[in-house]
Formats: structure tokens, sequence, C-alpha cells
């Protein structure tokens, strides 16, 4: 198993910083599904409140059509709180998107998604982990799995305490994602958190 540490964090942050999805880049380092990013809707992001709600997915379904259903899990359907740094990118990429809207005036699919192309068509799940695969080699840090479990390295401890109370629940074994966590102090008070 790959994850990483802060500094390749840092690295792939930097790297997509310009890019026009940053803000799902940030979701996505934030331990989103990939299914969870690209299926957000703008209808689902609350400005005034600083929270975004998990209520759908979008999966690719035997390689060829890609499909909006619920999320992964009950579990999975949540409002989140989000930090600011996300919210101002998720406001950058609206501005953004009403802006390629303007300018392709009838040829722009408004299709509600925040992960979109210029067109406003969705960005397919494929599509979404050959971009992220360019930008990890253009960081030069390693290609991981968009899941919550590897993203302990990038994270860190707290945040990921933090993802646990509000209801995500990592897929690897609770003792093993205490054993990836390498101080004792933060050991104890995620044993105690799981």
């Amino acid at each position: 198993m790959k994850f990483w540490q802060p500094a390749e964090s840092e690295q792939f942050r930097r790297q997509v910083s310009g890019d026009r999805l940053y803000a799902c880049w940030l979701l996505t380092l934030a331990g989103w599904r990939r299914s969870e990013v690209l299926g957000l809707t703008w209808d689902r992001v609350n400005f005034d409140d600083g929270t975004v709600t998990v209520a759908a997915g979008r999966v690719v379904v035997r390689g060829r059509a890609t499909v909006i259903g619920d999320p992964k899990s009950a579990r999975s359907r949540r409002t989140l709180p989000l930090p600011a740094d996300i919210m101002t990118a998720l406001r950058t990429a609206r501005t953004n998107q009403a802006r390629e809207r303007l300018a392709l005036g009838s040829g722009y699919v408004d299709s509600g998604f925040v992960a979109v192309s210029e067109d406003g068509t969705p960005i397919r799940p494929e599509t979404y982990s050959k971009m992220f695969r360019r930008h990890c080699d253009a960081a030069a840090v390693s290609v991981i799995r968009f899941h919550l479990d590897v993203m302990v390295g990038v994270l860190g401890c707290a945040v990921l305490v933090f993802a646990i109370k509000i209801g995500a629940r990592p897929t690897r074994s609770r003792r093993g994602i205490v054993r990836l966590v390498r101080e004792p102090l933060l050991q104890s008070t995620l044993t105690e958190v799981l």
C-alpha cells in the first residue's frame, strides 16, 4: 500500500493549484471517493454554511456507461463542514463555470455538476483518474488510490479523527490505521476515537 507523506501532499497541491478542477483535487486530498467528487452538484454546496452534502456518486458500469446513483453506503450520505480553502476553491470554480457558460452560450451543457469540462459536460471517472495520474507524475509523487484509508499519510491524524467523527469509516482495520500513525500520543487518541 502506498500513501503520501505531508510533503508529497503539498507537492501535489502545488501542482494542481492552477488547475480548473482545483476544488475537486482538494476534495480528493480531503479523502473523498472519486465517485463522490464526480457526483457533487452545485445545489449540494451551501456557501452560507460552509457545508457540502454528499448525496450521489458517479461511477463507470462495465467500463462503458457512467451512471449516477446513491453513495457507496448509507453512512456515505452526509453533510460535511469544509475548510475555508476548499470553500474558496469551490467559489472560484463556480465563477469560472459561469464565465465558460457565457463564452459558449448555447453550446454549454448545464449539467449542474462541480467536476465538468470547459463545455459543461461531466468529467468521466476514468478521465479523472487519468488526470490524477498526470498530476502525480508532474508533481513527482507516487499514484495512490482515492480512499480515506490511504490518505492517512496525506491528511495526518487530526483530520482522520475529524473525518471519523463526522461519519466516515476507513476501509482498513482500525488497528491497521493506528499502526500507520507512529506517534504514541496520537495512537492513543486514535484508539479512543476508533
